[in-house]
């Protein structure tokens, strides 16, 4: 499900980490399956974390900048539960 987080004006998306490569993965969402890619700003998050998070299938936020599958920039990921 996208949304947008009216306090930063980040869109945000939920869902799991299916690919991890060097700076980019992708998140397929919770409700309805479609798959997301992004570019991870710096200290969003480790690979390793991100490598984690995809093989334990942890549920993510993304909140973003930018249009996904087109370059959009993740700008913090993060672990909900």
């Amino acid at each position: 499900m996208r949304r947008t987080d009216g306090a930063r004006g980040l869109a945000e998306v939920y869902g799991r980490i299916t690919i991890v490569q060097d700076d980019r993965i992708r998140v397929e969402e919770d409700e309805g399956g479609r798959g997301y890619l992004f570019v991870v700003r710096k200290r969003a998050a480790s690979l390793d974390e991100l490598e984690q998070w995809r093989d334990g299938r942890v549920r993510v936020r993304v909140r973003y900048i930018g249009e996904p599958d087109a370059g959009a920039i993740a700008e913090e990921v993060q672990v909900v539960e």
